[in-house]
């Protein structure tokens, strides 16, 4: 886990990445100086079953075989959020699988 300042990142909106890459979790600590412990944690929780989801991946393991490859395919195809910070800019980042098995609130209230 790194922290980096919100200039660091490709938007400095976004309050963190998965890179799985280097397997990496990387902090925007200018969003973490203005956000709540809940929000935090959450999103702490989102990277890190980004992790998880990319171990799987890798190893072929712990879930069934038509979601890891889902999750592969969104992995290598990644869409990222807009940076508007809405549903409607975002639906098709909001409906991936490996942004929506995290996030079961949201994925509750996107349209299908």
């Amino acid at each position: 886990m790194y922290f980096a300042i919100g200039s660091d990142f490709p938007n400095p909106e976004i309050s963190s990445i998965y890179r799985h890459k280097d397997n990496e979790i990387l902090f925007n600590e200018d969003w973490i100086n203005r956000s709540n412990e809940l929000e935090i944690l959450v999103t702490a929780f989102n990277e890190t079953r980004h992790a998880y989801q990319y171990h799987c991946i890798k190893t072929k393991s712990r879930e069934d075989i038509e979601t890891i490859i889902d999750w592969e395919k969104e992995f290598n195809q990644y869409l990222s959020p807009s940076g508007k910070n809405n549903t409607e800019s975002d639906i098709d980042y909001l409906k991936q699988s490996i942004e929506t098995i995290e996030n079961p609130c949201v994925a509750g209230s996107i349209p299908a």
